[in-house]
């Protein structure tokens, strides 16, 4: 069992027995990934802390129903992303509210270019099905693996680098105008910086 693991089983426990500083221990570790969990289905920053706030509250109710408390984490994941999903039902304008947020450093000091950068790319990602946005939020942004992403979502590690495989040729495609058509040549740059 890993260290991570061996503490939230350990906060867990004591969670189970009505410890509620423990359970915010684990909210403390599992709230940045249940944000980007929610926000992969809602697509808005204001309704995806809603829907974790939520869904901590479900879990503190709930957790003496979890039987492995290793599985903390994708027990935790299911009820962010069932409760995302139950919004965009009863608000279907919550999907259309995508929030400006940046996503990926772009290190062009010039702010239009990071903004028009940041809009596509949301832009991009918010036309992914709402599975395939959350495991290519899940693999970039919290680096995790395909089986942990699989265990998250209920499908298997391989169907998840399938998925991953089509997000990566639809965002090539939907940004490819943002990149050069050719990179330029190793002499070209090195003149450039200035190194010849």
């Amino acid at each position: 069992m890993a260290d991570g693991s061996l503490e939230t089983s350990r906060w867990v426990a004591l969670a189970v027995s009505g410890d509620r500083s423990a359970f915010a221990r684990l909210i403390g570790l599992h709230e940045r990934r249940s944000l980007a969990t929610a926000f992969a289905v809602v697509g808005c920053a204001a309704t995806a802390a809603d829907v974790v706030q939520d869904a901590m509250l479900r879990a503190w109710q709930r957790i003496h129903e979890l039987q492995d408390p290793e599985r903390f984490a994708s027990w935790l994941s299911r009820i962010v992303r069932n409760l995302a999903i139950d919004t965009l039902r009863r608000s279907p304008r919550a999907a259309a509210s995508m929030e400006r947020l940046s996503l990926v450093p772009v290190h062009d000091p010039d702010a239009a270019e990071q903004s028009e950068l940041a809009d596509r790319l949301n832009g991009a990602l918010a036309e992914l099905d709402a599975t395939t946005r959350l495991a290519v939020t899940l693999r970039y942004f919290d680096n995790l693996s395909s089986a942990q992403i699989g265990d998250m979502v209920g499908l298997s590690g391989a169907a998840i680098d399938m998925r991953l495989s089509r997000a990566r040729g639809v965002l090539r495609k939907k940004l490819s105008c943002l990149l050069p058509a050719e990179p330029p040549a190793l002499a070209d740059t090195v003149m450039h910086r200035g190194v010849m």
